[in-house]
């Protein structure tokens, strides 16, 4: 059993690191496209 979640643990730890750069990266286009948006916004007024 704990054989077995030695093996396991690794490759969860590195799916968590990819999950977690995407979700950043996708923060941080967000963020951006907002800025953006918000500028053409006030730009057209």
């Amino acid at each position: 059993m704990s054989h077995t979640l030695l093996k396991i643990l690794p490759l969860w730890a590195g799916l968590w690191q990819i999950l977690n750069g995407v979700i950043l990266i996708g923060v941080l286009a967000l963020i951006v496209l907002g800025c953006i948006a918000l500028w053409k916004y006030i730009r057209r007024t």
